[in-house]
């Protein structure tokens, strides 16, 4: 029907459904809380049993210790606002988010 919506829902627990988003420069205020930090990958270090994955946001760094997370969970997203961008720098950040991708199926198993 033309102007109905659905709205998708994501396999994703309740608690993190209606989770907030923190920033990185607020981390500090959450110490042995469950946050839900939303960034790009800027790098990813191995180490013998475990992955430490730097998360960079608009307001800084913070380095997330993995020990696995299966391909399948997860997810590319341009959730940064791409419209209003000039073109030359959205496909920059597209980019960014393919090298992104490749580096993720290369380093994480």
């Amino acid at each position: 029907m033309c102007g109905s919506h659905r709205r998708a829902t994501a396999s994703r627990s309740d608690s993190l459904r209606t989770m907030d988003r923190t920033l990185i420069a607020d981390l500090g205020e959450h110490i042995d809380e469950r946050v839900e930090v939303r960034g790009w990958v800027q790098a990813i270090r191995d180490q013998k049993r475990i992955q430490f994955v730097i998360l960079r946001d608009r307001t800084g760094l913070a380095q997330a210790a993995l020990a696995y997370v299966p391909r399948e969970r997860l997810i590319l997203c341009t959730n940064c606002g791409m419209a209003p961008m000039p073109r030359h720098i959205a496909y920059a950040k597209l980019g960014a988010l393919a090298r992104g991708a490749q580096l993720a199926r290369t380093r994480i198993t």
